[in-house]
């Protein structure tokens, strides 16, 4: 799958699966909006599925520690703390902050609810 323009697609629903397809659709060029009518995209970053994607990144380039580190633009005990699933010692921004490091775009996007 490759993107030769910036196409841009909508995905239903921030749980894993959601944010899985959003990761592999970024990383082949596309924007992608993910649309949930819960609450359930803030309750996965808070819960630790965001780390799913720098973990997967580092996994899919067969990437050291050391060198993700370098990539990622943290120390090498952070990456450990990350490959360690020790969520709760990073800040959201921080995982975007590494995954920009690494070459991806991260679009997060807040919407008025029907209801508010």
């Amino acid at each position: 799958m490759t993107s030769t323009s910036a196409q841009s697609v909508v995905i239903l629903g921030g749980g894993p699966a959601g944010l899985t397809a959003a990761y592999r659709l970024i990383r082949h060029g596309y924007r992608v909006t993910i649309v949930d009518r819960g609450s359930a995209v803030g309750n996965a970053l808070s819960g630790g599925d965001l780390q799913q994607v720098p973990d997967q990144y580092i996994r899919d380039k067969r990437l050291t520690q050391k060198r993700a580190a370098e990539r990622l633009g943290v120390t090498q005990p952070r990456i450990s703390d990350l490959m360690r699933g020790k969520i709760a010692l990073f800040s959201v921004d921080t995982l975007i902050t590494m995954l920009t490091h690494a070459g991806l775009k991260v679009d997060v996007r807040v919407r008025r609810s029907a209801a508010a």
